[in-house]
């Protein structure tokens, strides 16, 4: 998730995607479409949602068993932070740092400065459905 060309979401107001399919290997065809309407299970998808979607989107991906990397804030007082441990196989912690975040699409061509927090990245596997469709 992130900008249009490499991630799901631009917005979680919007939820607009044109890159679920490009994260996936499926061109967007007739434009961008609501990252949340998309199936996500077969895929391995690269998300950074915005954060007022987290925890939303950790339940799309256990509803679903997609497969996925997830870029979060280190914030283990938020609601969905005991889902992501459930959900993840493995956890990798980035300290703050000045270059951690390249700006995007902002017309920018320096880092905005370092995060007041720390970033995990979080492996989550795919989880086979039954034949009810539940994990």
């Amino acid at each position: 998730m992130g900008s249009a060309a490499g991630g799901s979401f631009r917005h979680c107001e919007q939820r607009t995607v044109r890159a679920l399919q490009l994260a996936v290997g499926r061109p967007a065809i007739g434009g961008p479409r609501d990252a949340f309407t998309q199936v996500w299970a077969g895929t391995h998808s690269w998300l950074n949602p915005p954060w007022g979607c987290i925890g939303r989107v950790l339940a799309k991906v256990r509803c679903e068993g997609a497969e996925a990397s997830v870029v979060v804030p280190f914030w283990s007082s938020q609601s969905w932070y005991p889902d992501l441990l459930e959900l993840a196989d493995d956890i990798v912690y980035y300290a703050p740092e000045f270059d951690l975040f390249l700006p995007g699409d902002t017309g920018s061509s320096k880092a905005v400065g370092p995060p007041r927090w720390g970033i995990l990245v979080a492996h989550i596997p795919q989880r086979a459905l039954g034949k009810d469709g539940q994990l």
